[in-house]
């Protein structure tokens, strides 16, 4: 019996010890300018398009964390030939475009992880593309489970 008790606990304290290490990593897009922004991104092959999570920003130009809510397909076109999703983002919302399990920042080297192959933003204010390694790097570091590209 002090046997299974001791293994209970032994596989609860791994347990927590592995939740402890791990946390998701929201790469969002962020509109806030006060016009429509085309958000447009090629996945690398195989990837799948997955689910888009959307949100709003709050009166101080801040993510609702609290409010984010699934894209419906309707609303975005994706294309499996050529795996890009292309969405409008509307004036001050923001869309997550990929997360990933304990990303540890931009000095790491090992990218394979990320799934945008290329991402362009296009606006009224002007445009950018970027690709591979690049489109990642864009991103910057809000907090370790947040990082955002702001399009002004």
């Amino acid at each position: 019996m002090p046997y299974k008790i001791f293994s209970v606990i032994l596989l609860a304290a791994a347990c927590l010890f592995c939740a402890s290490c791990s946390w998701i990593t929201k790469f969002v897009v962020v509109n806030k300018s006060n016009d429509v922004l085309e958000v447009r991104y090629t996945l690398v092959p195989l990837s799948g398009g997955g689910k888009l999570q959307k949100t709003t920003l709050d009166d101080k130009g801040k993510l609702k964390n609290e409010s984010w809510s699934e894209v419906s397909p309707e609303h975005y076109e994706y294309n499996r030939e050529t795996e890009t999703v292309t969405l409008r983002l509307g004036a001050n919302e923001a869309v997550e475009i990929a997360s990933e399990m304990t990303y540890t920042g931009h000095h790491s080297t090992n990218d394979n992880f990320f799934k945008i192959k290329t991402l362009s933003l296009s606006g009224t204010r002007g445009a950018a593309r970027y690709e591979g390694r690049q489109a990642l790097t864009q991103f910057r570091e809000e907090s370790e489970s947040l990082y955002t590209i702001v399009y002004e």
